[in-house]
């Protein structure tokens, strides 16, 4: 995961606030977001090889699909932003067939953008994403650096 977000519990709930992003976060319990589900998931389908936990992009195209009572978001890689730098769990077969973010002088949006295009050009493991994190996700951005 990347080093500028943080998983928090404590959301400012007033919508004057963060207007359209008011949430409930009953992913944490005392502080602890439960990822065994994701693990045994990754470990279990060769299929998937990322569990995307950061916010929803306008314009994503999923399709639901489930797994042992989880439901999840399967991305579609017909559209960009199925491949996102927010916080997530990657398997190794997912770096395997991906490979590793482009070395060179790319800015840190313009290595997402291009991971992106990477995984939604190439056949390989899919990325999912619990279907009941709510669309900002459940992560903080805490980064001071905007591209």
């Amino acid at each position: 995961m990347e080093d500028d977000w943080e998983l928090t519990g404590n959301f400012d709930m007033n919508p004057d606030n963060h207007p359209g992003k008011v949430q409930v976060n009953p992913y944490l319990d005392k502080g602890i977001l439960d990822i065994k589900p994701y693990i045994e998931m990754l470990s279990e389908r060769k299929d998937v090889g990322m569990v995307r936990l950061g916010g929803l992009a306008v314009g994503n195209v999923v399709e639901i699909v489930g797994h042992h009572g989880h439901h999840y978001l399967k991305y579609i890689k017909s559209k960009p932003y199925a491949y996102s730098g927010n916080p997530h769990l990657r398997h190794a077969r997912f770096q395997k067939r991906y490979g590793f973010f482009s070395k060179g002088e790319l800015r840190p949006g313009e290595l997402e953008t291009e991971f992106d295009w990477r995984f939604r050009t190439t056949d390989g493991p899919d990325i999912w994403r619990p279907a009941d994190i709510p669309a900002w996700g459940i992560f903080h951005h805490i980064g001071k650096e905007s591209y």
